[in-house]
Formats: structure tokens, C-alpha cells, sequence
């Protein structure tokens, strides 16, 4: 795996370039991938993904695809933090989106007093879309 990682490439915002290779007995694949992100102290944060992976096996033909993703992450309150995120692929056998929204809450008070110790449960929500599904408003 090679990589490069600049403090402020694009308007002041970090970002990240990765290529890996990988062959073992049964197949071989390589990705490619720049990632983009912001964090605003510990309340906000923000990344962009996009890249391309290849990938063949002894049970496969050789398939390729693009992606992109998109994650938002933010704390509301020192109990609650909610994230959004968006994923698409296209190419060959993978050719989807996804979407998923969690919520997450802080259930004890030992935080209220400085102490960082305690349990905490998030919420998930998960949507699939194949490529070629289409969602309209028809009202």
C-alpha cells in the first residue's frame, strides 16, 4: 500500500491518497482512492471519499468499479451524536447506492460529572437502492 497524506491540499482541507495492490493464490485486486475531510473541534466533521477498485479471482472474471461516499458526524450535546453517510458504486457486478442515518445516545450521568465512563446505544437506519431504482414525489 502506498500513500500520501496532505495537512491542506484543496482550500485548506486535509486530504488523503491511497493505492493498494494485493495478490494472493487465488486472485488479485488493487484500489485507488482520495479522501477529503474536515473536523470542526469536536462537534463536526465531514469526509468525501471517491475511488476505483479492481478485482479477479480464480472464480471470477476481472471486474472493476468506481465509488463515492459521503459521511457527516455530528455531537448534539454531550448524550446524543447523530450520522448521516451516502455510498454509490458502479461498475460490473457492483453497481449500488446505500444510505444509512444513526442516532446515538449516552444512557448514564457519569458524564454530567467529567467522568468519560459509561455505555451508550445507537440507532441505525439502512437503505439499499440498486442502480436503476427511482424514487419520485408524486404529489
Amino acid at each position: 500500500m502506498y500513500g500520501v497524506t496532505f495537512a491542506a491540499c484543496v482550500d485548506g482541507y486535509p486530504c488523503d491518497f491511497r493505492h493498494s495492490k494485493s495478490t494472493v493464490r487465488s486472485g488479485e485486486g488493487r484500489t485507488t482512492r482520495l479522501q477529503l475531510s474536515r473536523s470542526f473541534h469536536d462537534n463536526f466533521r465531514w469526509e468525501v471519499l471517491a475511488g476505483s477498485q479492481s478485482f479477479a479471482s480464480v472464480a471470477s472474471q476481472k471486474h472493476s468499479a468506481r465509488f463515492l461516499t459521503g459521511n457527516f458526524e455530528a455531537n448534539m450535546g454531550s448524550t446524543t451524536s447523530s450520522k448521516a453517510a451516502s455510498h454509490a458504486t458502479a461498475g460490473g457486478l457492483q453497481n449500488y447506492d446505500q444510505w444509512t442515518f444513526t442516532f446515538g445516545y449516552r444512557f448514564d450521568t457519569a458524564i454530567r460529572e467529567g467522568n468519560r465512563r459509561g455505555s451508550s446505544v445507537a440507532c441505525s437506519l439502512n437503505f439499499h437502492a440498486p442502480n436503476g431504482i427511482t424514487i419520485r414525489d408524486t404529489s
